[in-house]
């Protein structure tokens, strides 16, 4: 992409130059950055090949120099039954923890639409992980997308607090979609450099499901 903007940009002075007599064009400064056509910048990208229980970003891998993180999880799930969540499959939960940090240092609390009735809300606290959802493989072939923003991710100055939705849409009953918005609190104060998203039971993430970080200048 820098070669093709550098490319575009030279001609542009030829041409202002050869066919504008006295004109001239000055450009002092362009920047692109990879992946950063919106102001963010891909930090990790996932996509499951095979069905496996966990996405990891591994430790470490994200750098600590941007002012926001934002986080896409496109998630589905081989559970059918009621077993590993509700309406025969189609919602199941699944975990996001950070920095492999497994102990009650997690905070949210929601509102949701459909799901578990036409509308709910409630907090959590001390909670081990936070608790988003994943689209079984019961109903329409959909997957479920969850999205949460944690500004000022790299400060060890404060726990961190983020911002949730989540968009699982079906086709059959009305309760088996859901859309959740929620707030996110992790007591830790070390900046986050890793992100797990795990199953709960017995169910694992399908071929397809996918982890998405990128991180922004705020």
């Amino acid at each position: 992409m820098t070669k093709l903007l550098t490319g575009f940009i030279v001609v542009g002075a030829l041409l202002v130059v050869l066919g504008g007599g006295a004109r001239t064009s000055t450009v002092s400064h362009v920047t692109a950055k990879s992946g950063s056509g919106s102001g963010f910048t891909k930090l990790y990208d996932r996509t499951l090949t095979r069905s496996s229980a966990t996405i990891d970003t591994g430790p470490h891998a994200i750098p600590d120099r941007y002012a926001v993180l934002t986080v896409w999880i496109i998630a589905r799930t081989d559970a059918r039954a009621h077993g590993d969540g509700v309406s025969g499959g189609t919602l199941v939960p699944i975990y996001v923890t950070v920095n492999g940090d497994n102990g009650p240092h997690y905070d949210f609390a929601y509102v949701v639409q459909g799901g578990y009735g036409t509308f709910g809300h409630g907090a959590l606290t001390a909670q081990t992980s936070w608790e988003m959802t994943a689209h079984g493989s019961g109903g329409t072939d959909y997957p479920a997308v969850d999205r949460f923003t944690i500004p000022d991710y790299a400060s060890t100055v404060f726990g961190k607090v983020g911002e949730e939705t989540t968009a699982s849409p079906n086709g059959g009953a009305a309760g088996d979609s859901e859309v959740v918005l929620k707030t996110l609190g992790w007591r830790g104060r070390d900046a986050v450099n890793r992100l797990t998203v795990r199953t709960g039971g017995k169910s694992k993430l399908v071929a397809g499901s996918r982890l998405l970080v990128y991180g922004g200048a705020g």
